[in-house]
């Protein structure tokens, strides 16, 4: 999922929310890193998509991005359909006392095997972040490495 906030988004402190200005759309706060940037990447929208538009991206081998303007990846109603046949997730990204939480926990109650990669997430407080981390292992998301994952795609695609 990658953030794609407006300036009328809830979650901003501008709007009574509780985070500042983040990831506006746009902006070069919004971009991934370089080492996480999407290659060839579709773009989900926050709007209901028609069972036609599904459709052609469930065909599209690409990178499925979610765009969202709260923390949580299933405020976007496309989720739990399009991502129904995808099992195991790989989860890894910012915040994990916030984002990263909210993404494992709604995979786990979709019965979906997790994979958290516990060296390629952050927290925005060290404390919850690791109240966070144990909540994520106590429902279930199995705790990884990146070399956990680079030791099963080098040998197939080397970089």
């Amino acid at each position: 999922s990658v953030d794609a906030h407006g300036e009328q988004d809830p979650e901003l402190i501008q709007n009574h929310g509780p985070f500042p200005n983040h990831c506006m759309q746009g902006s070069a706060g919004q971009q991934k890193i370089d080492e996480t940037a999407a290659m060839d990447p579709v773009w989900i929208e926050n709007r209901r998509y028609s069972d036609e538009e599904i459709s052609q991206i469930l065909q599209q081998p690409e990178e499925i991005y979610f765009l969202k303007q709260t923390y949580n990846m299933f405020d976007n109603p496309n989720l739990e359909i399009i991502s129904a046949d995808y099992d195991p997730i790989l989860v890894f990204g910012v915040a994990t006392d916030y984002c990263v939480l909210a993404a494992v926990m709604g995979f786990r109650n979709l019965n979906k095997t997790v994979y958290l990669v516990e060296d390629a997430i952050k927290a925005v407080n060290h404390e919850n972040g690791q109240k966070a981390l144990e909540k994520m292992r106590a429902a279930g998301a199995i705790i990884i490495k990146t070399d956990d994952i680079l030791s099963r795609i080098l040998p197939f695609n080397p970089i």
